[in-house]
């Protein structure tokens, strides 16, 4: 009996980072053990909350347990976003359409770290094609309803979810509209939802 391989996972540095500053430019990528970037493939990009660091929030959101629970040919990007609602870094460096591009024209290359065995050019053809699934946990909503009015984005959006997040008033997201005439729209809430003032760390 072989033993199960889990899932695979990588830590990148980012060109086009969401926030500026040292150690800022850091992303978590994971992906099912049976991956295979030979077949059609989608991505997701989640946005963490604003709560706890994005490598606590990789452990408490168990998101490689949960990628390969899915079952499904997918991977997960989580690029690091801001500590605390009140910094003034939402949506960040993302607030220009140059920066959400570069990104998602960069993730390819990254990508290529989870399939080594596979021709970087299958990979990255693959990548750059791929749909996108964009999830948010709290106040990630703020990164994901940026990218939705980025035009290049929305045209490869599928889905769009939104866990515990997309609550009061947002910049950028009045026009669900616009991305609901190509993709779906989740949101899921608590009943629990505990609304007392948070102190970030």
């Amino acid at each position: 009996m072989t033993s199960d391989p889990g899932p695979r996972e990588a830590w990148v540095e980012l060109k086009h980072l969401v926030l500026r500053g040292e150690g800022k430019n850091v992303a978590y990528l994971t992906c099912p053990p049976e991956f295979d970037p030979n077949c059609a493939f989608f991505i997701v990009l989640f946005f963490h909350g604003f709560e706890k660091p994005l490598e606590i929030q990789v452990a408490k959101h168990a998101l490689a347990a949960q990628v390969a629970g899915a079952k499904r040919n997918c991977l997960l990007v989580c690029p690091r976003s801001s500590l605390g609602d009140r910094s003034g870094d939402n949506p960040g460096l993302f607030a220009r359409d140059a920066q959400v591009s570069g990104f998602l024209e960069e993730l390819p290359e990254h990508i290529g770290a989870l399939a080594p065995a596979v021709a970087p050019a299958i990979v990255e053809a693959r990548a750059a094609a791929a749909p996108l699934v964009v999830a948010t946990f709290s106040g990630g909503h703020s990164l994901a309803s940026r990218m939705l009015v980025h035009e290049g984005a929305r045209r490869r959006v599928e889905c769009c979810a939104f866990f515990d997040s997309l609550y009061g008033s947002d910049e950028y997201f009045r026009n669900p509209l616009a991305v609901l005439r190509t993709a779906a729209l989740v949101a899921i809430h608590r009943d629990d939802y505990d609304s007392t003032p948070r102190t970030y760390e």
